[in-house]
């Protein structure tokens, strides 16, 4: 590019001072313009003013400065809004954005996940943090896949495996390399189990939740004297959720809901206090302290 381009360019740059559109249109090389957005682009979130808020507008400016020097628009071609927006570090990550995001056709899927009364019966944890303390690991996740499962005396059971995004406390286990298959009681025999897959299968759910997930290895709470210490019909390869009431946390239309919880009864101790939850990122963030 011609050398009294590149000057002006790396004056600007260097001075963080935000020219007039008119005079970056005027520059003739689209390798100075090229130049001007990547370099003020790259220094933006540098550009520091006593004033936070005017700070955080004369970011914006200079982004759309360097806008213009590629495309020849002027800073009034910028939306009004843009310069609300938080710097992009700030801003939640794409999984975190999911999160927060109601999809009604979601629900179907966990309401066939949903226990009969029966096998709700005992009782859940009494808070949140009991929840969380309970799981060997609480995880942002996205269906992936459901299977069949075994078969333990006459209960059929599903496998739904999940796509991992986030570990949010505990751990999983390492053993199982990455592989998380959650197992939930589908169908007695001789019922088929397939109509139930079949429902599940026809539509995954879109966004992610918040799993709260026990190693089915992991030894239970009480136990009478002499038993063993590991439940010997265990399946070691799988998970299960902590409790139907608070083992999945899904966003609701107007606040967060416990997916998998029967809707028979009135939410009550750790679901409640889930529940309470405007976001499920709020949710989640509890969960990481």
């Amino acid at each position: 590019m011609r050398q009294e381009e590149n000057g002006l360019v790396d004056g600007w740059v260097r001075r963080a001072v935000v020219p007039d559109p008119a005079a970056v249109v005027r520059l003739t090389s689209t390798e100075a313009r090229r130049v001007m957005l990547e370099e003020i682009v790259s220094a933006r979130d540098s550009v520091v003013d006593e004033d936070h808020r005017s700070g955080t507008k004369r970011r914006a400016v200079l982004v759309a400065v360097a806008a213009a020097a590629v495309t020849g628009a002027g800073v009034w071609a910028v939306k009004a809004d843009d310069l609300a927006r938080p710097p992009v570090a700030n801003r939640p990550t794409p999984v975190d954005s999911g999160l927060d995001r109601y999809r009604a056709s979601d629900q179907p899927f966990f309401e066939a996940l949903r226990p009969s009364e029966a096998m709700s019966m005992v009782p859940p944890p009494g808070t949140l943090e009991a929840a969380f303390a309970k799981a060997t690991a609480t995880v942002i996740a996205r269906v992936a896949a459901v299977n069949i499962g075994r078969i333990l005396h006459d209960l059929q059971f599903a496998d739904v495996e999940l796509h991992v995004h986030e570990v949010l406390r505990g751990s999983l286990r390492p053993e199982l390399n990455g592989v998380v298959r959650v197992e939930f009681p589908a169908a007695f025999l001789p019922g088929d189990i397939n109509p139930v897959l079949d429902r599940m299968r026809s539509r995954l759910p879109e966004n992610p939740a918040v799993w709260l997930l026990r190693w089915n290895g992991e030894p239970p709470p009480t136990r009478k004297p002499g038993a063993p210490i590991q439940d010997p019909t265990a399946d070691l390869s799988r998970y299960k959720l902590v409790h139907p009431t608070c083992g999945v946390f899904a966003q609701g239309a107007d606040h967060v809901i416990a997916a998998t919880a029967p809707s028979s009864y009135p939410a009550y101790r750790a679901q409640k206090e889930g529940e309470q939850f405007a976001l499920l990122s709020e949710l989640a963030d509890r969960a990481r302290q």
